[in-house]
């Protein structure tokens, strides 16, 4: 199980745009979708996949096929507000639903690289932080605990 956002690059939209436009589209599959698919696809870790296409024709054309084969599926339009001209459709949610039945529509479609690179990358920046962090609230549990045995020690070699 798994749902797919795919993308236009024709638009040019930047990074952020497109990740705001990917989550809209994510969004409304999510709210068109079967209610057994969805509790499924939730037992199944939330697959994400953000593939490209090069023009509004392509997005449609994969919009109709999965009309055709009743998957659920969000055109997102964009308002306009920032880097692209209003009513400017951007991207298209599908799913949630089968891997098999969804890449019949989206698996000859090349996957957006740099999405996944900046996902990747602030993983592991994450992880990396979470790790500092975990590393510096030790070392003040540990220096916590120096200190309070170190005072433990004085008091007792005072009461002697």
């Amino acid at each position: 199980m798994k749902q797919v956002m795919v993308v236009r690059t024709d638009l040019k939209m930047g990074k952020g745009k497109i990740a705001a436009q990917c989550c809209h589209a994510c969004l409304g599959a999510y709210k068109k979708a079967d209610k057994e698919k969805i509790r499924k696809w939730e037992n199944e870790a939330y697959a994400k996949v953000v593939v490209k296409v090069p023009s509004l024709e392509d997005l449609f054309e994969i919009k109709e096929m999965a009309r055709q084969n009743n998957i659920a599926y969000y055109l997102v339009t964009d308002a306009g507000r920032t880097q692209i001209p209003k009513s400017s459709i951007t991207c298209l949610g599908l799913g949630p639903d089968e891997d098999e039945i969804l890449d019949k529509l989206t698996g000859d479609l090349k996957l957006l690289w740099w999405f996944l690179f900046d996902l990747i990358y602030f993983y592991f920046l994450s992880t990396f932080n979470i790790l500092l962090i975990f590393i510096f609230e030790w070392s003040i549990f540990l220096n916590f605990m120096i200190n309070y045995i170190n005072a433990k020690n004085k008091y007792i070699i005072n009461a002697i």
